[in-house]
């Protein structure tokens, strides 16, 4: 069973520090009955799945990257079936927190290992989409896109990414094309018109 272990996005301004720490012991305490136990008990493996996450964002938010990778590295053993997803995660904060090269470097090998599943070129794109790295992004994501094996609507995803790199860039045209190539692949994604009138609006004003 694969599990929720990725970052939820809750609320966490101004979390109480016991409030971590209280995080912190309940994840020890899951983790020290040892790997086995928790594989073997679906309950106890939700339980840590949810107090990891919990404190993963929690740390996240405080800026203490260094116990959020570690925390990813220490869940493997766990969940051997989600190695791929901390693998992931980790290499992800390691990029927040300013160790770009080793992040990336684990994220190339991920895709590279799997270069039919395209959420691994997806992750890569979208995070040098987000440092900046407009060409990288924009190479990584179009093979993204143009993977024939994947499903349409992750390469629906991939159309998305670009376009937001298209809008940051003032590609107006190809920005409208990948929003709507995006739309052909997942019809759903029509409900992000105001998205593309916003980027519109903004580059034909200024």
């Amino acid at each position: 069973m694969t599990h929720n272990l990725q970052p939820s996005q809750e609320t966490v301004a101004g979390l109480d520090p016991h409030t971590i720490d209280s995080y912190r012991q309940l994840v020890s305490n899951l983790t020290s009955l040892g790997s086995a136990a928790v594989q073997g008990n679906e309950t106890l493996q939700q339980e840590l799945a949810h107090y990891a996450q919990l404190l993963t964002d929690a740390l996240r938010w405080e800026g203490q990257h260094a116990e959020a990778i570690q925390l990813q590295e220490q869940l493997i053993p766990y969940f051997p079936e989600d190695a791929a997803q901390l693998s992931v995660m980790a290499a992800t904060l390691k990029i927040e927190a300013g160790r770009a090269q080793e992040g990336f470097a684990t994220l190339r090998a991920i895709a590279e290992q799997d270069p039919e599943n395209v959420w691994g070129w997806i992750t890569l794109g979208s995070n040098q989409l987000w440092i900046g790295a407009f060409v990288e992004a924009e190479a990584t994501l179009l093979r993204a896109a143009q993977l024939e094996s994947a499903d349409a609507r992750d390469r629906a995803v991939a159309r998305q990414y670009l376009f937001k790199l298209y809008g940051l860039q003032r590609r107006v045209d190809e920005a409208v094309a990948s929003w709507d190539q995006a739309c052909r692949l997942d019809p759903s994604l029509a409900a992000t018109l105001p998205d593309l009138l916003r980027m519109l609006i903004y580059w034909y004003h200024y």
